[in-house]
């Protein structure tokens, strides 16, 4: 079949790319010449490629055991010639520049707020310590994802210890979002020594921000902070460790009807 490969070249030629090539192979195998004109000069010379070939005979007729073979040379050449796939999106850094970063592409705060934006169904938000300017910017765009687009916003944070007044302040500071069935409040459960130390921001599993800025306004303003982006694969997984923390009672659901206001269930929401 090595003789059949001048004419799967051709053929790729007259279709401008090798898979190209191969489906003209394939149409002659099944439907004939038809298609090729006698009044193109490269449709005549792959007609007498295919008569030199023994694909056609003379009065035209295809050979089908020659055609069938010109189809499997034809995805060979294909194969072999196939455009390179695309390298992998590799995802940008972000940054809190206390000097001011004057690239908007590469600011943690706007890349975290676009994230927020991009979500239609569900979010996960994460972060160690909270003010009350922190989530005021956050609430610009949180406050459209629940209300305007019904987005199921879930928030993980720590309660005791040192970060009792952390905690307080997101609770103040989260308003209306508070006691909305669309928006439910994990605490971090573990040792009293350990620490809900992730700050993150995933939009439906596929994109959203992992780095060191907690969500406040100096993590987005003033500290030297870096992240990155996150893309499906990675959001995706990070989302599963969520669900399976929550699942072991890592995290435990709000209960503002609970006494003390926290206690509350374990699982999937």
């Amino acid at each position: 079949m090595i003789d059949l490969v001048p004419l799967a070249s051709a053929l790729s030629g007259l279709g401008g790319s090798p898979s190209k090539g191969m489906q003209f192979a394939e149409q002659i195998c099944t439907r004939g010449t038809s298609f090729l004109r006698f009044d193109d000069g490269e449709h005549r010379r792959v007609r007498r490629l295919l008569t030199e070939a023994g694909v056609v005979d003379e009065t035209g007729t295809v050979v089908a055991v020659r055609a069938a073979e010109l189809v499997v040379v034809s995805s060979i050449y294909a194969r072999m010639w196939e455009e390179p796939a695309p390298p992998a999106r590799q995802p940008r850094l972000v940054f809190t520049d206390p000097q001011g970063q004057p690239d908007a592409a590469m600011r943690l705060d706007i890349h975290i707020a676009d994230v927020i934006r991009s979500a239609r169904k569900d979010l996960w938000i994460g972060s160690a310590f909270w003010n009350e300017d922190g989530v005021e910017r956050l609430l610009s765009v949180l406050e459209p994802a629940v209300f305007n687009r019904g987005v199921n916003l879930r928030i993980y944070a720590q309660r005791h210890g040192q970060h009792q007044p952390h905690a307080d302040r997101l609770l103040n500071s989260l308003g209306r979002l508070i006691g909305d069935e669309r928006v439910t409040l994990y605490w971090f459960q573990g040792a009293s020594h350990a620490l809900m130390h992730a700050k993150f921001v995933v939009a439906d599993g596929t994109r959203g921000y992992l780095g060191t800025a907690n969500l406040t306004s100096q993590g987005f303003d003033v500290h030297v902070e870096v992240g990155t982006e996150l893309f499906e694969g990675t959001a995706e997984q990070l989302v599963g460790f969520l669900d399976r923390l929550t699942t072991d009672g890592i995290f435990i659901a709000d209960d503002p009807n609970a006494p003390g206001g926290v206690r509350g269930h374990s699982g999937k929401v």
